[in-house]
Order: C-alpha cells, then structure tokens, then sequence
C-alpha cells in the first residue's frame, strides 16, 4: 500500500482481525506491512519488512466464513521499530512515521526529476496499453513527484519485491532512482518480448505460407498427372 493509494483486502486471521476492530474503536489507523514469506501464518517481527505504510481504515464489511473485507487509504510511510501483543488478540507497533512533506531537493530540481520520469513513464506506457488506461488518468493534472511516483508504482504489474523497493526509499531522490531504474529495464524487457514476439509470428507466417504452397504444388502436380491426353512436355 502507498500513501494515497485506495484499495481494499480481506482479512482471515485472528489477530488482523482483531486489530482493525481496535482501530475502529479508537482512530481509524494501523500500519500495513508486507510478508517476506506470504506462507508463515503467524509472522514475527523479522518475518516482517520493517517499511511499511499508516493507512486510515473507510469501511469494513463482515464476509462468509469469519472473513473481513478492509477498504483502506494508505497516508504515509513509516518505519516499524517493534511489534508487541496486546492481550494476547494483535499486534501493536512502535512506529517512526516519515514526514512526506520534507523532500530535501530544490524546487527546480524536483520539477526536472518529474519531467524525467514523466518521460519514463510515457515510454513505458507506449508497451503497456492496457495499464496505460488505468494508469494515465491517475498521472494527469498537477502531481508533485512523490505523488507521481506512488501512483506509478501502484499501479505497474511488477513483482512486490520491486514495489518494496520503492516503498522503502525514504529518500525522494533515491525513490526516484529507484522508480525509473525498474522501468527502463521494464521497457528493455517489453522491447525484447516484442521483438522475439515479431520473429515467431514471422517465423509461423513463413511456414504456413511455405505449407500452402507445398499443398498447391502438390495439388497441381496430381491434376497434371491424371490427365492422360497432355504430354510430358505440356505436364512439366
């Protein structure tokens, strides 16, 4: 989840369970983080990346089979620095949140790094029509680059290890190192699969051409051959 992103998950265990009906009864928020192993059903701290996002909780809805669906809007990084059980029913966390706001760059250098990855971003669309549609009506208007880059990253089909990347990067400059990093290799990928794409289907046009033309042949040579009355001559 990335600070301004919506989007909702549902909930089977115990615990998380637990900690969004906490949440509902105080403010609203708890910190998501990802699994480095989805596969571990009771997950420590180092089970755990340490970066992750403070989303405030919209709306819960109680599901079949003792499932909770959880629509959340994810407000800003922040750091996990322990995790703690509360009674036994879920985890609570002692968090460092990070000031988006601060970006440490000027402002002529920030409107260049956006320039940049805008441009990025385009190209990388160009490969990807159907992300473009639901990706180029999030990235119209007026976008600062942080913005610009979490809306990009949650939105691209890249392995959630590369999201975590980005996630993580404190830093804007880094993150946005780190963004246009993993698109351009994107785009280098996209170029081959498309190339290689272009070959095959040359390849398979070659030979279904190559086959009818054998058929053809082939046809004609049984045509001329039962034909009695014409000479050698006539049939070659």
């Amino acid at each position: 989840v990335f600070p301004g992103m919506i989007l909702h998950f549902d909930l089977n265990r115990k615990k998380s369970i637990a900690a969004v009906n906490a949440a509902m009864s105080n403010n609203q928020e708890v910190i998501v983080s990802c699994q480095r192993q989805a596969d571990i059903d009771e997950p420590g701290m180092d089970d755990l990346y340490p970066e992750g996002t403070i989303v405030e909780i919209k709306q819960v809805t109680k599901l079949p089979g003792n499932l909770m669906r959880v629509l959340v809007e994810g407000k800003m990084r922040a750091s996990i620095e322990g995790l703690d059980i509360c009674t036994n029913k879920y985890y609570t966390a002692v968090v460092s949140p990070y000031d988006e706001t601060k970006t440490g760059l000027e402002e002529n250098e920030e409107v260049a790094m956006l320039r940049v990855t805008m441009e990025i971003v385009t190209s990388y669309l160009e490969h990807f029509p159907r992300i473009a549609k639901t990706l180029q009506p999030q990235i119209q208007g007026s976008l600062s680059l942080a913005q610009m880059i979490d809306r990009v990253a949650a939105n691209i089909p890249i392995p959630y290890e590369k999201k975590q990347q980005i996630l993580a990067a404190y830093d804007l400059k880094e993150r946005f190192e780190t963004i246009n990093k993993i698109l351009l290799e994107e785009i280098d990928i996209a170029g081959i699969r498309e190339k290689l794409a272009e070959e095959i289907k040359n390849k398979v046009e070659k030979n279904q051409r190559d086959y009818i033309l054998r058929e053809q042949l082939s046809y004609i040579r049984s045509e001329l051959n039962g034909d009695d009355s014409l000479t050698e001559t006539e049939r070659f």
